[in-house]
């Protein structure tokens, strides 16, 4: 009875009848990989019911028991013993098929992948189902949600409707899509290297626009429009780096869901982009970072858009928020905002094709069930692979019907330019420079004019002032005055301009993450160099952050001296250079509550002698009001050699509101073209990127129904002059009769230098002529070594002329005092050796051996965008880290957004292992990290939406000589060591400190502790605060002599105008700011002798 009553309610009584030694062997099976884990169990049982109920292992091993057992010896009737069996037989039913519902998709359990190349792939993707669920927790709607983008994303084209696919990276291309030359390629989101971009050029001969505001240019060949720029059919074959066959263009802009500037970037829509095409013109990529969902949302909405677009390749991501995002999305809640984006891309599958996708690809690599035994939930996913993040790609389906025609010529416009003026015409034809990969080009620059006017308006007054600033910008130089031409990505140089004499330097305003200007005055010109930068954070600018090698010595940068050295950072210099934390202004102040620092080019010159300095300038639209006051100047004009800069026209700057205030934009674009135009009378115009530029403008192609926006400033072509490079050289330097000019006299050597009178010496000064201290024996610089911290004594030559126009004893007094306290004791021996790297010098006996030592900790406290200490700690020292910062915005910083490859495991983050796991990132955790988004304070509290937590409350709980601790936190460490050499149980925690520590930098954060105390007085208690440190600890090393080899006084102030700085040496040598390492004294045997 009880078999024929389960029969008809279910499938179980099927397994009741089966033999006894089938159902045990059956059981036994499960059984066993059950007790191997036993979340295995629960997990099925929680997939079928939407809860989890423990126990069910438990219950099959009770009725396998039952099972297998005679009703005699189990003791039981033997209608419980058949009960037993149908318990077991439930059980394993439960198991098998309690399984969670998949989509109706041809995704079977067992299947072989139909490409093995690591890329986008054609077809229904072959994901087998984890063989144990890999995840913490189960939501169902999380699963849903994956469910429903793998039905969106799965291909249903064959290779037949296709005629065959193509293949490359992330893409997956139709071939009929692609068999005839479009109009357009846009790309967006370059990185270092755009494959997609070189693809469309190359193999299909298609120009293309490359748009990213995130990378910086000296990273990105493309993005500087350095690569090999439209050499021709073939031209590009068998070249293994970055080449474009026909032409290609870039611009410092990213994708938005609307146009602005939102963190210093700026963004334009797509919407602007496919302004005037036609259908089926433009091939799109789209990986922006998270803003694509509100592109694609418009896009859907926009039906003569969305027929433009003959392919498109994207890369989504479900998770990611993206800070130009709009505030309405960024305030959904999270199930609403995926379900959203689901939808997105729901929508987005019925309008166009889907072609391939990166999912099977992403399948072999993710292996959930192997390299997860309890790993967080992802967002989106299917039963054991996340659907956050990958690249799929759609055709337009008007392909498929038939061979579509080109747009090209159906969509030609009808010119909407005046009737009554004629289009303008080159005067004489021009040929584009040839065989030249730079972008800046010497001689008249070739502009041929659009074959009719591209824009909706034509404006005379922005005619008439592009005519004038093409007039002034036109190089009436040759070759011959100059001695040649040197050119270098956006510069063209008069080799007249270099020479070996000493006493020149070579200021760099903007520097980025790279600065290619200054490392070839640096490494080829042999010339000292001064970096300016307020905007960068220096952990993503190793020049900015002084960790770049510094005053290697020549050859010292060279590929071979670099591997033998075993430097991985990019950037390098031979010749010394010094980073400065100011940015270039038109005045002398602080901005953004204390953040950022400009001074004034006059300055910078002052002090300096005539034709001493070489200059470059990429500001971004703050030039301006510099420049006028730079023309007013002839002394200054006369100080400079070169001239590089990147000008930009009605651009409307924030530095440029008060000078610019109650002009309208003719009158902005007005002044700028005066001031240009007064540059000309000491300088001659090189060299500009006009030609390069103009090369990748297609109006034809862009504009064909005429309706884009007029530029604020443009040639009678209609060819844009609002944003180029310019390079100048001073006229005293070349001679137009024939050669470079006679030497020019130069003002007395620096050395020789009489000291001036000074009037108005504060009272109580120290006299200015008084000799400036020598050191009691002469000292030289420590050889070899590439990093900037260095152990032992710091060699510190004082100044040959007292350098400043104040000379005030309480900041000599402290700095005295401040180099005591800063000079390392303690030498190889007590310390086993000393390991350096970049800012710190460490001490080998408090270093972790290559296996991980238990306990041990390392807390890193602001980290930027990458943070190379605490790698340093996860992959060579195997320690496990935590690093804290509330300030870098997270899209920026794979470590504090926590996308940073993590816990790899030994030899993970090395090359062939990332080679064979596919990282793209720099930043790898080989042993675990945590990302903390909180700032370190005083005290525990929250500031401008910002959270700080105390030192002392990070270190409760840790064991004596257990912490590793790095605080860089631009000048907001001085109440965090006060509390900390107030504990003696705190310090006694700490194995090694490393900080870079600033002096009178009046940090917000630091306001309530230095209130009532004057300049002086702060000072002191800075002093005093690393005077108490050395109660615990000892000094190992510091920055100092490093800094000390980039300082040139006699070049930087000859004429001792200088500001005095906060705290320095007798011998003048600055001490505001430098990095510092320690070691705890009860790690080492030493008696400071």
């Amino acid at each position: 009875a009880m078999p024929r009553r389960l029969s008809k309610s279910s499938s179980f009584g099927l397994l009741a009848l089966l033999p006894k030694p089938c159902l045990v062997c059956l059981g036994l099976v499960i059984f066993l990989l059950g007790f191997a884990s036993e979340s295995f169990f629960n997990f099925s049982d929680s997939l079928g019911n939407g809860t989890t109920r423990p126990g069910l292992a438990d219950k099959a091993e009770i009725a396998l028991r039952a099972a297998a057992m005679p009703p005699e010896r189990a003791n039981v009737a033997p209608a419980r013993a058949v009960a037993g069996r149908l318990e077991m037989a439930a059980v394993v039913a439960a198991v098998v098929w309690t399984r969670p519902q998949e989509p109706d998709l041809p995704r079977p359990t067992a299947c072989k992948p139909k490409y093995t190349s690591k890329s986008s792939r054609p077809g229904v993707p072959c994901l087998p189902d984890a063989a144990k669920y890999p995840f913490a927790s189960s939501t169902p709607w999380r699963l849903e949600l994956g469910r429903r983008v793998l039905a969106a994303v799965t291909p249903a084209l064959s290779e037949g409707d296709c005629g065959g696919f193509e293949l490359l990276g992330e893409a997956t291309w139709c071939r009929r899509a692609m068999r005839q030359k479009v109009d357009l390629g846009l790309s967006y989101g370059i990185r270092e290297r755009d494959l997609w971009s070189e693809k469309m050029s190359n193999l299909f001969h298609v120009p293309t626009r490359l748009y990213d505001c995130a990378i910086s240019p000296s990273k990105s060949p493309p993005i500087a429009m350095t690569a090999p720029n439209g050499i021709g059919a073939g031209g590009c074959q068998g070249r293994a780096e970055h080449c474009y066959e026909e032409q290609y263009h870039s611009f410092r802009v990213c994708l938005g869901p609307q146009p602005g500037v939102v963190q210093g970037r700026p963004y334009e829509t797509l919407a602007s982009h496919l302004e005037g095409r036609g259908p089926l013109s433009v091939h799109l990529k789209l990986a922006s970072e998270g803003t694509e969902w509100s592109v694609l949302e418009e896009l859907l909405q926009n039906a003569p858009d969305s027929a433009k677009i003959r392919t498109l390749d994207v890369e989504v991501h479900f998770s990611e928020v993206a800070d130009a995002e709009l505030n309405d999305v960024r305030l959904l809640p999270e199930q609403s905002r995926l379900e959203k984006r689901v939808r997105i891309l729901e929508r987005l599958s019925e309008r166009l094709r889907v072609t391939g996708s990166t999912l099977e690809m992403s399948g072999e690599d993710q292996r959930p069930d192997i390299l997860c035994r309890s790993c967080a939930e992802p967002p989106i996913h299917i039963q054991g692979m996340s659907m956050d993040k990958f690249a799929v790609s759609f055709v337009n389906p008007k392909l498929l019907e038939g061979e579509p025609t080109s747009s090209a010529a159906s969509a030609a416009p009808q010119s909407r330019s005046n009737p009554q003026e004629p289009e303008p015409k080159p005067q004489v034809d021009c040929q584009y420079m040839a065989g030249n990969p730079q972008s800046s080009r010497p001689g008249k620059p070739c502009l041929p004019p659009a074959h009719r006017w591209p824009y909706e308006s034509k404006t005379k007054w922005k005619t008439d002032l592009g005519e004038r600033v093409l007039a002034a910008v036109t190089p009436a130089i040759g070759d011959a005055p100059c001695g040649g031409f040197q050119l270098f990505g956006d510069q063209t140089w008069c080799k007249a301009a270099f020479t070996t004499e000493t006493g020149i330097l070579a200021l760099s305003y903007g520097i980025e993450e790279r600065d290619m200007w200054s490392e070839i005055f640096s490494s080829q010109f042999k010339m000292p160099t001064k970096l300016f930068d307020c905007f960068v954070p220096p952990g993503g600018s190793p020049p900015m952050a002084g960790q770049a090698p510094n005053a290697t010595g020549a050859g010292g940068c060279s590929e071979r001296a670099r591997k033998e050295r075993g430097l991985s950072i990019q950037q390098c210099y031979e010749t010394a250079y010094w980073p400065v934390r100011t940015c270039l202004g038109a005045k002398n102040e602080v901005q953004q509550s204390g953040e950022r620092r400009f001074e004034t080019l006059e300055t910078h010159l002052r002090g300096r002698r005539p034709l001493s300095t070489h200059v470059k300038m990429d500001v971004e639209g703050s030039e301006w009001s510099v420049l006028e006051q730079l023309i007013a100047s002839d002394e200054d004009q006369d100080k400079i050699r070169t001239l590089d800069m990147e000008v930009h026209f009605g651009w409307q700057a924030g530095s440029e509101v008060e000078a610019t205030k109650g002009m309208d934009i003719e009158g902005h674009v007005t002044r700028e073209v005066r001031i240009l135009e007064g540059l000309l009378k000491k300088f001659w115009v090189i060299g500009t990127t006009l030609e390069v530029f103009r090369q990748g403008w297609m109006p034809d192609l862009d504009c064909p129904t005429q309706q884009c926006r007029e530029p604020g400033v443009h040639t009678v072509g209609g060819f844009s002059l609002e944003r180029f490079d310019v390079s100048f050289v001073n006229k005293k330097l070349v001679n137009l009769d024939g050669g470079p000019a006679a030497a020019y006299a130069f003002a007395q050597p620096v050395q020789g230098l009489p000291m001036p009178s000074v009037v108005g010496a504060p009272a109580g000064g120290l006299d200015l002529r008084a000799p400036v201290p020598r050191p009691a024996v002469s000292c030289e610089y420590m050889k070899g070594n590439p990093q900037s911290s260095r152990p032992g004594r710091p060699c510190l030559p004082p100044a040959n002329v007292w350098p400043y126009a104040t000379r005030t004893p309480w900041r000599l007094e402290l700095g005295e005092r401040l180099l005591v306290a800063v000079t390392p004791a303690i030498g190889e021996g007590p310390c086993g050796g000393f390991e350096l790297f970049g800012d710190q010098s460490w001490c080998r006996k408090a270093l972790p051996s290559q296996s991980s030592q238990p306990g041990i900790l390392g807390l890193s406290y602001g980290i930027e965008e990458r943070d190379m200490w605490s790698e340093t700690f996860s992959n060579q020292f195997k320690t496990p880290t935590k690093v804290f910062d509330c300030f870098i915005p997270l899209e920026r910083s794979p470590p504090m957004s926590g996308t940073a490859p993590n816990a790899t495991g030994r030899g993970g983050c090395e090359g062939k292992a990332r080679e064979d796991r596919h990282l793209s990132f720099s930043h790898c955790y080989e042993t675990a990290y945590w990302p903390v988004r909180a700032c370190l304070g005083s005290s525990s509290e929250t500031l401008e939406g910002r959270t700080y937590e105390t030192l002392d409350t990070h270190l409760r709980g840790r064991q004596p000589l257990s912490t590793h601790v790095k605080i860089d936190v631009e000048g907001s460490e001085w109440s965090v060591l006060e509390r900390l050499i107030a504990s003696d149980e705190d310090l006694d925690k700490i194995r090694t400190l490393d900080m870079e520590v600033h002096f009178g930098f009046r940090a917000g954060s630091e306001r309530r502790a230095v209130e009532g105390l004057d300049e002086q007085g702060r000072v002191q208690r800075e002093v005093k605060i690393m005077e108490g440190l050395l109660r615990k600890f000892w000094v190992t090393g510091t920055t100092l002599e490093v800094y000390r080899m980039g300082w040139t006084p006699e070049t930087d102030c000859p004429k001792q105008t200088c500001r005095q700085p906060w705290v320095h040496t007798a011998g003048g040598f600055s001490l505001e700011q430098f990095a510092i390492s320690y070691v705890n004294k009860r790690l080492v045997e030493f008696d400071g002798k």
